[in-house]
């Protein structure tokens, strides 16, 4: 399993470097530099889930446990590469190779990380044909949020507080009408012991606990609402949460949840900046 999980890891490298010669040829010249590398994050993104899904049996992974470990492996490679032949091989200094984790900044590199320590995982759960209009439209909200977030953060706020909104008013109207069907995430699991919480003490508090999780959500709304002194917190909120979700895989729209993450810390960051250009103007 793991030459295979290498051989395979050697192909994303290189789609890696080619992606990042398209780059630096087409996208950043007609997008320029922040969409550029938001949209060059995004393809990498989609071709490490794709070359996952494509390749996690031939791999061998037979369970959970195997993709978590080809997942590590990957990521441990990822980062070797990007850090020590990005300024040893490649030339490049240590302070642009830590600048595109700076989220803060419109930088969303770490997003790579991330998806290559759980296609795998993500692979192996697979999930059903019914769901992939719904998580391909949950990705383009996702997509559509942090691309507003690096050139908009205005709007990327008001788009976070919908969303948040919205899922309250869904969460809560489950809670009370079907809580049963919060039972079907068990099986797009990617982290084992969210399994044993859905089917058991989840599954005797399903009504109460979601309504928690509804009220939290409104609260996450009105403190990105409120803005400026309430954004901090809200944003700590809205990472804790979709940090919480993140294991539920499919069943949450993985990865929509570290999309809107990545989202609420660069409109965050976004905003700042612009009070800061306007108390010094």
């Amino acid at each position: 399993m793991i030459p295979k999980a290498l051989l395979v890891w050697l192909l994303l490298s290189v789609l890696a470097v080619l992606n990042g010669l398209f780059r630096e040829a087409v996208v950043r010249p007609k997008l320029g530099e922040r969409l550029g590398h938001v949209f060059s994050t995004l393809l990498l993104t989609l071709v490490i889930l794709f070359v996952a899904s494509l390749t996690q049996s031939w791999i061998g992974v037979r369970s959970l446990s195997d993709a978590w470990m080809v997942g590590a492996i990957w990521l441990v490679m990822t980062l070797a590469f990007e850090f020590l032949a990005g300024h040893y091989l490649f030339k490049n200094p240590w302070s642009k190779i830590f600048a595109d984790y700076n989220t803060f900044n419109g930088r969303i590199w770490i997003l790579i990380p991330i998806i290559t320590v759980t296609a795998i995982p993500l692979a192996f759960t697979g999930w059903r044909q019914e769901h992939i209009i719904p998580f391909l439209i949950c990705q383009s909200i996702g997509v559509v949020s942090l691309t507003l977030a690096v050139t908009k953060p205005h709007i990327a706020r008001w788009v976070l507080i919908v969303i948040f909104l919205a899922a309250a008013i869904l969460n809560a109207r489950l809670a009370l009408t079907q809580p049963a069907v919060y039972q079907d995430f068990a099986e797009f699991v990617i982290v084992p012991i969210y399994r044993e919480i859905i089917t058991e003490p989840f599954k005797l508090y399903a009504t109460p606990t979601v309504l928690g999780i509804a009220f939290c959500q409104l609260v996450i709304a009105v403190l990105f609402a409120l803005g400026r002194k309430s954004m901090p917190v809200a944003v700590i909120g809205a990472c804790l949460f979709f940090a919480g979700i993140a294991p539920f895989g499919i069943g949450s729209a993985f990865p929509l949840s570290a999309l809107l993450s990545l989202a609420a810390l660069a409109a965050y960051g976004g905003l700042h900046h612009i009070e800061q250009k306007s108390s010094s103007a």
